[in-house]
C-alpha cells in the first residue's frame, strides 16, 4: 500500500518561497510558475495572485454548500460549559494544492471542459494559548475541541499538494480576547492583528507537518 506522501503527484519545482501569503490581502500569491505530476500528467499553473478556493476532503467546493461556510480560527475569552472562563486561540494547517476543477468539483486530469487551479484544503482546529502553545483538548461555549497537535487535512487522490500554510489566530493575553476575535479563511487577510501565517513549499506532502512558526 502507498504511503500517505506517495499517492497524490510531484511539484516539480518546490522552491523557497513558491507560494506566500502576501501581507494584508486573502489572495495567495504564486511567485514561481507551478509545474506538477498530477495523477501521471503534466499540470501546470502561472505566476500571480489567486483568490482562495476552498474544497473540503472530497475535492468540492465548500461554497456549493448552502450551510456551510469557510473555515473560522476563533480568538479570544469564552465561557465552557462548566461555567469555567477560558481564554485561547485556534490555529490550522491549509493545504494548498493543483487541481482540474469542474463545476466547483476537483476531477481527474483530462476531464473535457475541467480547468487546472490552485484549491485549499484546511485542517482541524487547534487551541492555543497566548504564548503560542497547544494547549491540547478545550471546549468552548460552541463545543470547539483541539486534538492536541496540528495535523494535515485528507486530501483526495487526485489534488497535488504544493504548499501548506499554518495559520494561527492567538489570543492577545491571557486575560483579554483578541482584537480581532474570528479569522475567516477567504475573507481576512493574513497579517491582520493577532495572525500568524507561515509559508512551506513542498514537493510531496510530508507524514507530518514540519513547524518553524
Amino acid at each position: 500500500m502507498a504511503l500517505k506522501s506517495d499517492i497524490y503527484g510531484l511539484n516539480i519545482n518546490p522552491s523557497s518561497g513558491g507560494l506566500t501569503a502576501t501581507a494584508a490581502a486573502t489572495t495567495i500569491t504564486i511567485a514561481t510558475a507551478l509545474s506538477a505530476i498530477l495523477n501521471g500528467f503534466f499540470v501546470a499553473l502561472a505566476t500571480g495572485a489567486k483568490a482562495l478556493a476552498l474544497v473540503n476532503n472530497n475535492g468540492v467546493a465548500v461554497t456549493n454548500f448552502p450551510f456551510l461556510t469557510a473555515p473560522i480560527l476563533l480568538s479570544g475569552i469564552y465561557t465552557a460549559t462548566n461555567g469555567l472562563v477560558t481564554s485561547y486561540g485556534q490555529g490550522a494547517i491549509m493545504v494548498n494544492c493543483l487541481a482540474y476543477m469542474l463545476g466547483g468539483v476537483a476531477v481527474a486530469p483530462r476531464t473535457s471542459g475541467a480547468t487546472i487551479t490552485l484549491v485549499s484544503v484546511v485542517g482541524p482546529t487547534v487551541n492555543y494559548d497566548f504564548n503560542g502553545s497547544i494547549i491540547g483538548t478545550v471546549t468552548s461555549v460552541g463545543g470547539n475541541a483541539s486534538p492536541g497537535e496540528l495535523t494535515f487535512p485528507d486530501i483526495p487522490d487526485y489534488l497535488v499538494p504544493v504548499n501548506y500554510f499554518t495559520v494561527k489566530n492567538l489570543p492577545a493575553t491571557a486575560t483579554t480576547a483578541s482584537a480581532t476575535p474570528l479569522f475567516t479563511f477567504g475573507a481576512t487577510n493574513w497579517n491582520a492583528t493577532n495572525i500568524t501565517t507561515a509559508s512551506y513549499d513542498i514537493s510531496t506532502l510530508p507524514l507530518r507537518p514540519l513547524l518553524t512558526a
